[in-house]
């Protein structure tokens, strides 16, 4: 999740992060992204509590989280989780989808370990039909989230989600 800087450095941190990834990356050279650099370039004070960086930081959470979770319970909610060490999750803090996917597959090409889980989030394996890598979108957390619990259910069961359903109309 991504929740703003607590502090003025952490600001500052972040939106020398976030456009250097941006101009970084040729699939984010758009008019809306190329207009959010060009704010982040132009920031001179970073001031968490200023209305100017406020509300760049909506701009860009907004921009890289399509369908938004509504609540805080949401927003901390199992569909929106990965499992990172706690080194991981301090590394990237706060920093957009796209960045932490960046950080988790580059981190899984040398000698760390990364649970199988977390990379298929990354990777948006659950997901069906990926038409992004840009955003975690409510699809890609239903997804997440029903694997979770098919695989929950046949653990504890034995059976397959799919066979009980079968088993299910069979019945009928």
């Amino acid at each position: 999740t991504t929740a703003i800087p607590s502090n003025n450095k952490e600001c500052e941190e972040w939106a020398t992060a976030v456009k250097k990834y941006l101009d970084s990356v040729d699939y984010f050279r758009d008019d809306e992204h190329k207009n959010i650099s060009k704010r982040l370039g132009e920031m001179i004070v970073f001031d968490k509590t200023s209305q100017e960086f406020k509300d760049l930081f909506a701009d860009v959470s907004e921009s890289f989280s399509a369908g938004r979770l509504s609540s805080e319970h949401l927003e901390n909610g199992i569909m929106n989780m990965a499992l990172l060490d706690e080194q991981t999750n301090k590394a990237y803090k706060n920093v957009i989808f796209p960045m932490k996917r960046k950080y988790i597959m580059d981190k899984m090409g040398r000698d760390n370990f990364v649970p199988i889980c977390t990379k298929n989030v990354f990777l948006k394996y659950y997901t069906g039909e990926v038409t992004q890598f840009y955003v975690w979108d409510e699809n890609d957390r239903n997804c997440y989230f029903d694997k979770m619990c098919s695989s929950i259910y046949e653990y504890l069961t034995g059976n397959s989600v799919n066979e009980e359903i079968v088993e299910v109309e069979g019945e009928e």
